[in-house]
């Protein structure tokens, strides 16, 4: 999928919702919308995020997920980073929440649109992917 499009890529089923959403929030998920501003977080270890978060949903494994966040700018990947989790189930979906899309410099994103992309893949091997492309302002 180019850098910029935001949605479900690879795997999809009969299902109107997406397999995979990525949103952010760090006690619950919170969904992202394109263009919408993220704050940058100064983290307590001298490192720079925005908070990221995942939904999922059937036929997608909750259990032991590899989800891997990614800070795209201009198609540069500046970072990526993989959590192996097992998600926490609220109603029809699966959550995961306060991951983090790492920022090494503030200034080269700081007002620009910047993609962060999601991307799901479970034991079994099936993935999917969902991004958007954000406006990330703070410090």
């Amino acid at each position: 999928m180019p850098d910029g499009d935001a949605g479900v890529g690879i795997v999809q089923d009969a299902g109107t919702q997406p397999l995979l959403e990525l949103g952010t929030g760090t006690q619950s998920f919170a969904a992202l919308t394109d263009g919408q501003t993220v704050t940058i977080i100064a983290g307590p270890q001298g490192g720079f995020h925005v908070w990221a978060a995942a939904r999922t949903r059937a036929p997608l494994d909750p259990m032991l997920l590899k989800l891997t966040v990614k800070v795209k700018l201009a198609g540069a990947e500046l970072s990526s980073t993989d959590y192996k989790v097992n998600l926490v189930k609220n109603g029809a979906y699966s959550e995961w929440y306060a991951m983090t899309a790492l920022v090494d410099d503030p200034a080269q994103v700081r007002g620009k649109s910047t993609v962060i992309e999601l991307i799901a893949t479970d034991s079994a091997g099936r993935t999917a992917t969902d991004s958007r492309t954000v406006i990330p302002a703070g410090p």
